[in-house]
């Protein structure tokens, strides 16, 4: 039976509102997407230029560096068009496995493996510079009981190896003053007197480093043998045992011809008083010192073989053109032996022209060569302070200070502590700032407060010192609040930090990946809406 023409008619109508606005809903879309791409693409413009030209702050659109969405990158005064589409993206599903297609994939691996490059050279550099580096879980906090307890004792050790060396100081003074009251030079004490005493605080002392080596083993263990400076301290504390059980009573029992003996329990004080050098790797500072003249090594070798050949020149020139005045009779004998002590050999001649590059007395040896012999010696001397005493000593100072420099760069414990503290200093520059523009009660900040402190020309150059670009106030606070209207403290600290600086690799593959994601929702709307209309059997 054929239907009626009245619900025929209302069928069709239906179907042609069903289609208009069908297609209203795909211009929309399409609308929607080329707004999305023009401002992606805007955004992607303008941060490159940021990012590569200028290498500073933010620009306006540089927000979505900080962590926004692109949508809220690219939102308008109003919002209302952002508002309906995130309201359209809520019910879309999400398409993990869309957000990077192939090509970028390869751009995000390749940018990785630049970072890990960079990284990679970083620490060969730094592994050259120091032979004694902290692990990676000293750098990264994951320290255990084992290593606070290792931090302690070398602390403790450090300690005890100034106090002894404070002992040994004044064990030299006053054998010092014991050794001048026997040859007249003053009073003092008497040797034998004081003697016994000093060598209880050694022995003393010796077990005592004994007793911190062996408990070093046991807490390192196998990581003990992978020390250079454990090997230090096993020689030093075999040293104390040796002179305490050994040196001593073979000294104290045999006569005072015995010299050797002696020289022995001499050579043994000088060897304990190498530990000084233990207390480097104790202190922070003393150790980065250390570690920049470990450095600065090569180039210190490299050096001296340039000044010697340079030395060895002067040498042979010197040398050879003051012989005839030395074995000429006629000249005055006292002259002729005076440049012979100086120049007379390759070995005195070789030392003087030292004491003349490095010592800086070079008139002293220099003016009596031209009163005594001839003025024109002065060629000769003029080039050799002028190239060398001048030129190249400073040239090599200045690569001694770069060697340093970068030691004191690839320092990695340096770096975290150093960096650790800058951010500390800078988080306390942005609580004065939230507490100076917090006017209202509750000490919270509004978009209308924020607005009233940036229209002052001085506040805004504030906020530029503190790497923060504040050129529009409603996309800043967008950014630092959480959606309530009302910015806290720990929301004003985290969004600066997250805005400070220039744009990192890290964050454009976010936005990429953000700007994937989206794309591929609009696109899945975009093809909901293309589907044919739906088929009515008559």
């Amino acid at each position: 039976m054929p239907k009626p023409k009245v619900w025929a008619e209302d069928i069709d109508e239906i179907l042609r509102v069903i289609s208009e606005e069908q297609a209203q809903l795909l211009q929309l879309a399409e609308e929607q997407h080329a707004l999305f791409s023009r401002s992606v693409q805007f955004a992607f413009g303008r941060m490159e230029r940021l990012d590569l030209l200028t290498r500073g702050g933010f620009g306006r659109h540089g927000m979505a560096l900080c962590g926004a969405s692109p949508l809220d990158c690219c939102a308008t005064k109003d919002g209302n068009e952002d508002s309906s589409l995130q309201e359209v993206f809520q019910d879309v599903p999400d398409h993990a496995d869309m957000l990077l297609d192939g090509h970028d994939q390869s751009t995000a691996s390749h940018k990785m493996e630049a970072v890990a490059s960079i990284a990679s050279t970083s620490r060969t550099k730094s592994k050259k510079s120091n032979h004694s580096k902290p692990t990676a879980e000293d750098l990264l906090g994951l320290d255990n009981f084992i290593d606070r307890t290792k931090a302690w004792t070398d602390l403790l050790a450090g300690m005890l190896v100034l106090i002894n060396s404070f002992v040994m100081l004044v064990e030299l003074e006053v054998e010092g003053r014991a050794v001048g009251a026997l040859i007249g030079m003053g009073d003092g004490p008497i040797l034998d007197d004081v003697s016994p005493l000093f060598r209880t605080l050694d022995a003393v002392f010796v077990f005592v480093f004994l007793a911190e080596l062996m408990l070093r083993i046991i807490m390192e263990r196998c990581r003990f043998i992978y020390d250079v400076a454990n090997w230090f301290d096993t020689l030093l504390v075999i040293a104390g045992l040796v002179d305490m059980f050994v040196i001593l009573p073979m000294s104290e029992g045999a006569e005072g011809q015995n010299i050797v003996m002696l020289r022995m329990v001499r050579v043994l004080k000088c060897i304990r008083a190498i530990r000084l050098v233990r207390t480097f790797r104790f202190f922070r500072g003393l150790r980065v010192l250390v570690k920049a003249c470990y450095c600065f090594l090569p180039s210190l070798g490299w050096s001296m073989v340039l000044l010697l050949v340079f030395m060895w020149m002067g040498t042979l020139v010197l040398g050879n053109l003051l012989q005839d005045f030395i074995t000429d009779s006629a000249n005055n004998f006292e002259d002729r032996v005076w440049i012979w002590n100086r120049y007379g050999t390759a070995y005195r001649a070789m030392y003087t022209l030292y004491e003349i590059t490095f010592a800086g007395n070079w008139p002293t040896s220099a003016r009596p060569v031209l009163e005594k012999v001839n003025q024109a010696y002065v060629i000769f001397f003029l080039i050799y302070i002028t190239i060398i005493v001048f030129a190249a000593i400073r040239v090599i100072s200045a690569v001694f200070l770069k060697d340093t420099l970068e030691a004191a760069r690839n320092d990695d414990e340096t770096l975290v502590i150093e960096r650790l503290r800058n951010k500390q200093k800078y988080v306390q520059k942005l609580q004065e700032v939230f507490h100076a523009i917090g006017g209202s009660v509750d000490g919270l900040i509004t978009e209308e407060r924020l607005a009233s402190i940036l229209e002052s020309p001085k506040a805004l150059a504030y906020f530029q010192t503190l790497d923060l670009d504040v050129t529009e106030t409603s996309a800043l606070f967008s950014l630092l609040d959480n959606g309530d209207g009302e910015i806290t403290q720990e929301e004003f600290i985290d969004g600066v930090l997250r805005c400070k600086g220039p744009a990192r690799a890290i964050d454009q593959v976010a936005l990429r990946a953000d700007m994937k994601q989206l794309d591929a929702k609009i696109s899945q709307i975009t093809r909901a809406l293309k589907l044919p209309n739906p088929r009515i059997e008559s």
